[in-house]
């Protein structure tokens, strides 16, 4: 098994009570995996944790439930009450390993931090220097059975284009606004060839990014306002978000100028939805809607934290945005089926 982990990934340490938001709050559900559904139904050892857990765990939508837009295990310190009783090793799947957040192909295993954490949105949107990624071949055995139908001549192509994408992203004499062009440009290409079953020529188009002569015409601004619309009709995750979205709205800059350090910010942003989401469309051929999704989430945190008075500045203005896309996979969802019929 091939491990790839993005090179900040090791650099997180959870600042627990100290976080501006937990992860325990925001009202997303917390699913819980099998076998920690068995220990939370089991004798724990304590009485008091016993009955919090019989009322906070849901047995048939197998999550934990809310109180208060909190999960039910939150205590007022916000520390997780099974953490504190029985240790980290207690915890379910999902709170052990959140926010290192993981996409899996055959053989091969890509991490990286999810933007949704503010800890995890700190370290990615204060780092100046290009990100990189490190690479571990480990002994354990790859499950092919999981992964009968997978195209690998379709995943190693889009992982080479990632890599010209991430050249674009990482090319500082462009501007976010120059780079989003050309990488809707390359995909809409790429969106063609996979479209039209023109594999023939896939391979040579990825290589040679600037032949896209005779692309079908595809609407390259994806930064205007009325795109940004399609996020009132998401599901709202958090009380508050419909407000910022209306002040993000009506404040809307289609002009907006980015300074040298928000060029950074936008770089960082632009790797993070790349790297995560790119080669997923190894599952569903969604190319184009794939770039759109990385262009238009970095463009959009920039106009919601021009609009609304974060405490936490553009880091707030991220996390805020990720919680609302990323713990709702019906929202995400949603936005790339938007963008693949906008293309």
């Amino acid at each position: 098994m091939r491990i790839i982990k993005s090179d900040n990934f090791d650099k997180f340490v959870c600042s627990a009570g100290a976080c501006p938001t937990s992860c325990c709050s925001g009202g997303w559900q917390i699913m819980i995996d099998d076998n920690s559904i068995d220990k939370y139904t089991k004798d724990t050892g304590d009485g008091k944790l016993n009955k919090r857990l019989a009322e906070g765990v849901d047995l048939v939508e197998r999550c934990f439930t809310q109180k208060g837009n909190n999960c039910y295990m939150l205590d007022k310190d916000g520390l997780c009450s099974i953490q504190r009783a029985l240790g980290e090793e207690a915890l379910c799947d999902t709170c052990r390993i959140y926010p290192r957040h993981v996409e899996e192909f055959r053989g091969i295993r890509e991490w990286s931090l999810s933007l949704s954490c503010p800890e995890a949105a700190r370290l990615i949107l204060g780092n100046k220097d290009r990100l990189d990624f490190v690479i571990e071949d480990t002994d354990e055995p790859e499950n092919d059975a999981e992964y009968e139908d997978f195209d690998d001549d379709l995943y190693f192509l889009l992982f080479n284009a990632r890599d010209r994408i991430f050249d674009i992203i990482q090319s500082r004499e462009l501007s976010f606004k120059d780079k989003a062009e050309l990488i809707t440009a390359y995909t809409a290409g790429i969106q063609e060839c996979i479209d039209n079953e023109r594999f023939d020529i896939l391979q040579a188009f990825i290589e040679d990014m600037h032949e896209i002569d005779g692309l079908t015409e595809v609407d390259y601004n994806a930064l205007n306002k009325d795109m940004f619309s399609i996020l009132f009709d998401l599901e709202l995750l958090s009380p508050e978000w419909k407000g910022i979205l209306e002040n993000t709205w009506k404040a809307w800059d289609d002009d907006i100028r980015l300074t040298a350090k928000e060029e950074l910010q936008a770089e960082q942003l632009l790797m993070f939805w790349t790297y995560t989401y790119f080669c997923g469309a190894v599952y569903d051929g969604w190319v184009f809607s794939k770039a759109k999704l990385a262009i238009c989430c970095t463009w959009w945190i920039f106009e919601i934290n021009k609009a609304n008075d974060f405490n936490g500045g553009i880091i707030e203005a991220a996390y805020r945005f990720a919680r609302e896309i990323e713990h709702s996979d019906e929202n995400l969802n949603a936005l790339e089926e938007y963008f693949m019929m906008r293309g």
